[in-house]
């Protein structure tokens, strides 16, 4: 056992080594994969694990992945398709919808389509600071006409900041590639060159460089606008974050970095030193949870860190509770894993005993809903007022909601090198774990076994307010921001 335990710390210790290794190269912050942040990495951690270990077995694997890779970039050099598409998003973005305009002291910028008092980051705080605040979104999709009160980060630009971007775009590709070739050089090992250089294509041909080109050029002109002000923004340890307080830094604008999530050993860039610089850093980090705080305090010393509170509303603990005997799998938006668990749920013998909960704010949403269906398995209902007697998990703040209910959390363990489990932290709370593979019946059958001889978790809400603190009074949140 102290052996297979031996071996996997080497194994994430390497995996450590690799990603830092990739964030010292890629000085101008142009890839999302070299932040830090392993949810960014561009192709399942699976195989990415698989190249950052490159055993024989996998070696001739590896050779046909590098070459289809560089027939891709081949093909999107000739064909610029999702360039031209993010180019025509961006130019209407600026021309239909209300360019920004500097009218308050403080700033909001935040991700995905939803007003101000939907926001999946901020929407208690929103809510009562009203009409105190300008509103800046970070919006995927296709959509580029503003209709919720918020301004699109592209119409900060200037008309000709707007021309600078667009050629910028069409020579990324080129640009980049020449870039990628250069920064690799830093990388002594020529098998984690090579992983750099693949991983850097893989963004190039799937238009992820280019949006962070545009969310990067967009945040630094909004800025030149906020001197002497204040700007907040969801904290994860993306590149782009760092773009952004890197920015402010070298304006008179303060940048309060908010952690909105669940840390977890995913989380590199914010649990480990070294993934930031100095000038790369907020002015101020809020935390959600007094043991982020611990965290935070030890990987950014003697820099501005506040205990906060978590503020991404669950309704789970909105409505009256009923308890129920079902098992509730709780799943995240990765099409793979979700799908990898839920065939599994379906050739089990308790399927008639398990729901599943889907994250409905994820893109994925609708096509694992339909594959929830097409398996004929229970889906949780939105509003639903039942609690589980055990909650399965992949997403460490869903585990964290149920627990403050008492109920038993269980890690959905799937043989992945670094966990993405927020209780393997610190330890603190002996989580148990469920391995998902092909003895998924017997695993679940001796899980059960173990919830059952030992004692019902009775303190829940302290245990899960330390992890993830939403124990707030709106009317303290925005003192919570001042400084």
């Amino acid at each position: 056992m102290k052996y297979k335990t031996s071996k996997i710390l080497k194994k994430v210790r390497l995996i450590r080594k690799s990603i830092l290794q990739f964030y010292q190269s890629d000085i101008q912050k142009k890839f999302s994969f070299t932040s830090g942040h392993l949810g960014a990495v561009p192709i399942s951690l699976d195989l990415f694990y698989s190249f950052v270990l490159l055993n024989k077995n996998f070696f001739f694997k590896a050779i046909v992945f590098y070459l289809i890779e560089f027939l891709n970039y081949i093909i999107c050099f000739v064909v610029p398709l999702k360039n031209t598409l993010l180019i025509l998003r961006t130019s209407l973005r600026w021309f239909c919808s209300p360019r920004f305009e500097s009218l308050n002291s403080l700033y909001v910028l935040s991700l995905g389509n939803q007003s101000a008092k939907d926001d999946t980051y901020f929407s208690p705080l929103l809510v009562k600071l009203k009409n105190k605040f300008d509103y800046i979104k970070i919006v995927g999709g296709v959509e580029f006409l503003s209709h919720k009160n918020f301004f699109y980060i592209e119409s900060g630009l200037s008309f000709i900041s707007l021309i600078s971007l667009i050629f910028s775009i069409i020579f990324s590709p080129l640009t980049a590639f020449i870039y990628t070739l250069n920064s690799s050089r830093k990388i002594k090992s020529i098998k984690q060159r090579l992983l750099y250089i693949y991983l850097c294509l893989r963004e190039i041909n799937t238009g992820t460089l280019t949006n962070n080109l545009i969310i990067s050029m967009s945040i630094k002109y909004v800025l030149n606008n906020l001197k002497d002000k204040k700007i907040i923004f969801p904290m994860e340890g993306r590149n782009w974050e760092k773009s952004l307080a890197n920015y402010a830094n070298q304006l008179t604008c303060k940048s309060i970095g908010y952690i909105h999530c669940a840390l977890t050993p995913n989380h590199l860039s914010l649990i480990e030193k070294g993934f930031y610089l100095n000038n790369e850093i907020p002015t101020l980090i809020i935390t959600p949870s007094s043991m982020s705080s611990i965290i935070i305090n030890k990987s950014f010393k003697e820099k501005n860190v506040r205990q906060g509170y978590f503020l991404r509303s669950k309704l789970v603990n909105l409505f009256p509770k009923k308890a129920s005997n079902f098992l509730l799998f709780g799943l995240t938006g990765n099409i793979k894993d979700s799908k990898e668990i839920m065939g599994y749920i379906s050739r089990s013998k308790y399927k008639e005993d398990i729901k599943i909960r889907l994250n409905r704010n994820t893109s994925s949403y609708l096509t694992l809903k339909k594959y929830a269906h097409a398996l004929n398995l229970k889906i949780l209902k939105k509003n639903s007022n039942e609690i589980p007697k055990v909650c399965f998990f992949r997403s460490s703040s869903l585990a964290l909601e149920y627990l403050r209910l008492n109920v038993t959390p269980v890690y959905l363990d799937l043989n992945q090198i670094v966990s993405s489990n927020i209780f393997d932290l610190d330890n603190k709370f002996k989580c148990l774990s469920l391995r998902v593979s092909l003895d998924f019946d017997r695993s679940l059958d001796v899980i059960l076994s173990k919830i059952v001889l030992t004692y019902p978790v009775v303190d829940g809400k302290k245990i899960a307010d330390y992890y993830l603190d939403q124990s707030y009074n709106v009317a303290d949140l925005e003192m919570l921001i001042n400084f």
